[in-house]
């Protein structure tokens, strides 16, 4: 079995990804993974069929990827962390900003 990847980073509007191509003797499959814009962690994955449609399981290959990337949305929260954290640092900027003014220093 012989797989391809393909990075695709096509225009800003969408998600940079990864596609897999794997063939088989009767069907070739892609996997693609798309990445978050800002983190960069796995956000989606999709699985489709190469080739001829109207085979019953590609609906099933598709229902398959979105169920796998809400189980990768929800469990994942180092982009909550990560945004958490920079709340904080603004926070903390801005008291010493303050502290700095009362005390007459400048920025």
């Amino acid at each position: 079995m012989t797989m391809k990847n393909e990075l695709s980073i096509s225009d800003t509007s969408r998600r940079a990804s990864v596609t897999e191509s794997i063939p088989g003797k009767e069907f070739a499959f892609a996997v693609t993974v798309g990445f978050h814009p800002t983190y960069g962690h796995p956000l989606e994955i999709f699985l489709t069929q190469r080739g001829r449609s109207g085979y019953p399981f590609e609906e099933a290959l598709y229902d398959l990827g979105i169920t796998a990337s809400k189980i990768m949305q929800e469990y994942d929260t180092s982009s909550r962390k990560i945004l958490d954290l920079e709340n904080q640092l603004s926070l903390a900027k801005n008291q010493l900003r303050h502290y700095r003014q009362i005390v007459g220093e400048t920025d």
